[in-house]
This record gives structure tokens, C-alpha cells and sequence, in this order.
């Protein structure tokens, strides 16, 4: 009977899946439905849905289940940290490539899981993405809370995402940002403007942040 229960489940799973995958992803609201995996290791039908809630230019609504706690929270302090190109691209540009190329999710794209390897309460999974008709193989590591299999880190950003959110408040307050500022301030155009409101953005985040 447990048996039959599971196969019904997963064939549930694998049409969720074909129907996300011919529009590049189910963005949604809601709750990440998950699996009920007990002791059993992440399945490939598992992997392949986490990774269609990867940020591909921005973090995706309702996302927030797909992902262990701390790497959700590193995701969103990067993505609030300002940018510091004015009128050019801006150091934040990594973000947005995160997974794919500069054109964004593309709904053609396609997933293949090749590997898991699961070892008591975590897991790794090997993929290749293919978008734009570039491939490139990736690394998901999983880790199960409270049952679930979630995201834990993605090609080893965890600690880039760290160092970033470090790296941008220093940058901000060091006299070499200030040098980069001064020529755009010094006309008065549309990138003046914009480096002022910069400035101000920057100057609200500082405050949330802690002392150096």
C-alpha cells in the first residue's frame, strides 16, 4: 500500500515538473510542496524542483521553503546590498547571473540531474543546466531539516555571499568610493541625479548594518 501511495506521489511530482520546465519554472506564492523523505536520500524528480528556485536575476516569491535558512537569509542581504555602478554596471552583476547567462531564465531551458550523493542528513547533487544553448554543470548542496531537503548552498556562494556583503560595506565607506563619486556629482545630468539617489540608498543600508 505504501508503495502504491509513493508512485501516485511521484507521478504527481513528474507532471509538476513537465509543466514547470516548458515555462522555465513555476514562479509562485505559495509553499514549496514537499516530500515526505523520512531516512531516504533526495530524489532526482526532488532535485530537479529545488533548482527551478535557484534566483535567476532575482529571488523567486515563495521560495523561501526551498531553501535552508541561513543561505535564504545570506540571498536576500545580497540582494539589498546597493548597487555601485552609477550609469554602469555595478559589482552586484554576479547576483543576477547567478545560475544562467546575462539573457535571464530562459523558458526553454533544461535540467539534467547526474548525480546524488547523499550521506546521512546531506547531500550533493551534480547538474547540468542548459540555457541559451550553453551548458555548464553545477553543484547543489542539500541538507534535511525537519524531513525536507532543502537548498544549503549552490556552487559554493554561501561563502561569496559573505564576502560580497562584506567586501560592499567596507567599499562604502572608503575613501574610494567617494574618488568614483565625485566626477559623476560634478555635472549636473541624469547621472548626477542618480549618484545622489545612490547616496542616499547607500546611507540607509549602512545604518542597518553592523559597525566594522
Amino acid at each position: 500500500m505504501k508503495k502504491i501511495v509513493f508512485l501516485v506521489l511521484a507521478s504527481f511530482i513528474a507532471l509538476g515538473l513537465i509543466s514547470c520546465a516548458g515555462k522555465g519554472g513555476c514562479n509562485t506564492d505559495e509553499s514549496l510542496p514537499f516530500e515526505n523523505v523520512g531516512n531516504e536520500p533526495p530524489t532526482q524528480e526532488r532535485v530537479a524542483q529545488l533548482i527551478e528556485f535557484l534566483p535567476d536575476h532575482e529571488i523567486i516569491s515563495g521560495s523561501d521553503s526551498a531553501f535552508a535558512p541561513e543561505y535564504y537569509d545570506l540571498l536576500q542581504q545580497a540582494w539589498a546590498v546597493p548597487s555601485d555602478g552609477i550609469g554602469e554596471i555595478g559589482s552586484d552583476e554576479w547576483l543576477y547571473t547567478l545560475v544562467s547567462g546575462n539573457g535571464g531564465r530562459d523558458p526553454n531551458r533544461t535540467v539534467n540531474v547526474e548525480d546524488i550523493n547523499a550521506q546521512g542528513d546531506g547531500a550533493e547533487a551534480i547538474f547540468m543546466l542548459t540555457n541559451y544553448g550553453e551548458s555548464r554543470e553545477h553543484k547543489l548542496s542539500l541538507i534535511r531539516l525537519d524531513g525536507q531537503w532543502v537548498i544549503a548552498d549552490f556552487d559554493g556562494t554561501k561563502i561569496k555571499l559573505k564576502e560580497y556583503i562584506q567586501r560592499q560595506r567596507q567599499y562604502f565607506q572608503s575613501p574610494e568610493w567617494q574618488n568614483y563619486l565625485a566626477p559623476i556629482l560634478a555635472p549636473d545630468d541624469e547621472f548626477s541625479q542618480q549618484a545622489r539617489e545612490r547616496i542616499k540608498e547607500v546611507n540607509r543600508w549602512l545604518k542597518q548594518q553592523p559597525t566594522i
